[in-house]
């Protein structure tokens, strides 16, 4: 009887260990639908702290922007029109302030490319929110895409990227459906924390009437 009893707690005890690794906690969940345009940055400035010694600061962090966005977990909340900003990393040495996977939104900040998929815009202010801390920083942005490769279409897919944050990895997951889409040539300027980063864009992309969804998971 008793070895009965240690091999059904022996049992119990694996089963809930395979549920712990299994189950990844839902921090955010966002609905993109409409045209759209989606860019990543990382960007760094050097800058003068308050002893008037000189510090840095760098961010990396992509902007979507829809014609209509809806949070069903987290930020930011359902938007008409708007730009979707995540911060996947930054810090400043003169502040110390450093947050990774904060996101927000700015309502009524994206102008949607046309049919040809000529050109969109991306501007406002927000404040981004850590996942992990709760730590909040403003981020204003003022991109425009251009248009620069032929338009194609595309069907429906999935990719999924870890992310580090200050909290740990995260797991980005972002589903698109079938849509027409051309790649463009990202410029503007974008400032995190009151700090103006010189942006590099490592990737950016126009679409027209699409619907996409963009899960976080940690």
């Amino acid at each position: 009887m008793r070895k009965v009893a240690i091999r059904s707690l022996s049992l119990m005890v694996f089963v809930v260990g395979i549920s712990g690794v299994a189950r990844a906690a839902e921090i955010q969940r966002v609905s993109f639908s409409g045209s759209q345009a989606v860019v990543g940055f990382f960007g760094s400035a050097q800058i003068t702290c308050a002893d008037g010694l000189f510090g840095f600061a760098a961010a990396t962090g992509s902007l979507s922007g829809a014609e209509q966005i809806f949070a069903s977990t987290g930020s930011p909340p359902s938007m008409a029109n708007g730009v979707f900003v995540q911060i996947d990393s930054y810090f400043n040495t003169c502040t110390g302030v450093s947050v990774g996977g904060a996101s927000g939104g700015i309502t009524d900040g994206f102008t949607a490319p046309d049919k040809k998929l000529t050109s969109a815009t991306m501007a406002g202010t927000t404040l981004v929110q850590d996942f992990g801390t709760g730590a909040q920083i403003s981020v204003t942005v003022d991109v425009d895409v251009i248009g620069t490769g032929q338009i194609t279409q595309s069907k429906g897919h999935n990719k999924t990227t870890l992310k580090g944050s200050t909290g740990g990895p995260i797991q980005v997951t972002m589903s698109r459906s079938a849509n027409g889409n051309r790649t463009g040539t990202p410029e503007g300027t974008i400032s995190v924390d009151g700090v103006a980063i010189a942006p590099e864009f490592f990737f950016s992309i126009l679409v027209n009437n699409s619907s996409a969804q963009q899960t976080i998971t940690k």
